[in-house]
């Protein structure tokens, strides 16, 4: 996803000493070279980004980190225990009400 906000320019491929490393670490599945690779990241850039809000989104989602390994990672680190401790406590009361009621059903 990154490759959509840092993909080098036509200009940095024109540029003899760059224009090897960038094919070199650019480069796509076989058959795919770098310069083309960057230029499909462009024609998605086109399709799906705009100047400010989108990148500065993309970054922002990107930055933080995977959106759904950060959720997961909050839901395992949330304090769990006194939820645990309430739905026991509910269902202990639950338990003697109904232990209660129930000498009152068979009379």
């Amino acid at each position: 996803a990154g490759g959509l906000l840092l993909s080098p320019t036509e200009g940095d491929f024109a540029h003899p000493e760059l224009a090897a490393d960038l094919d070199h670490y650019w480069v796509g599945k076989p058959g795919v070279s770098g310069r083309e690779r960057v230029r499909l990241f462009k024609l998605a850039w086109d399709l799906c980004g705009e100047a400010f809000g989108q990148r500065l989104l993309q970054y922002e989602r990107y930055y933080a980190g995977d959106p759904y390994r950060m959720r997961a990672l909050r839901y395992l680190r949330y304090p769990k225990e006194a939820l645990y401790e309430r739905v026991e406590r509910i269902l202990r009361e639950a338990e003697t009400l109904a232990a209660e009621a129930e000498p009152s059903v068979r009379s």
